[in-house]
């Protein structure tokens, strides 16, 4: 892979991820309980994003592609494009921290209830490899027990 076509893969990651980004600020600032309830699962779509990168590049893991950007960190084109991808996960890191924060409060709030099963069941998500948007009961096939590991940082 050469530095233009890097750097080109690198701009274009970072743009996918803000715009993914702007639309979940865009809906957490509006209805913050529903994001939460309904829209979470949208955030989902980043891993895609990761899943191009590192398929593109080549690279298996993220120091691979460090490794790969580092090669070629004299070409002024690939310092943008990192740093660009660099303040773009920055920004994601504080966007999760403020849904955190915003989950812990009315978490621990007493005047909330918990979620119930038919809330968890409609909760959307969608898939990293084909971006299909699927309910927590498709998914699960109505199974009442299921373990599913979200991961926070995609990077």
């Amino acid at each position: 892979m050469n530095p233009t076509e890097l750097s080109s893969l690198l701009a274009e990651t970072a743009a996918a991820i803000t715009e993914i980004l702007v639309e979940a600020e865009q809906s957490f600032s509006e209805n913050p309980d529903e994001f939460v309830a309904k829209e979470y699962g949208m955030l989902w779509r980043v891993t895609t994003c990761y899943l191009l990168l590192f398929k593109n590049s080549q690279c298996e893991k993220r120091d691979n592609l460090e490794k790969l950007w580092a090669s070629y960190f004299s070409e002024c084109s690939i310092r943008d494009a990192v740093e660009e991808l660099l303040l773009v996960e920055g920004k994601w890191d504080e966007f999760l921290l403020t849904v955190d924060k915003f989950m812990d409060k009315n978490t621990c709030s007493e005047n909330k209830n918990p979620a119930n099963e038919k809330e968890i069941s409609s909760l959307s998500l969608t898939g990293i490899n084909d971006n299909t948007v699927s309910t927590v009961k498709q998914i699960t096939n109505n199974n009442k027990y299921s373990l599913f590991v979200f991961l926070r940082h995609f990077a």
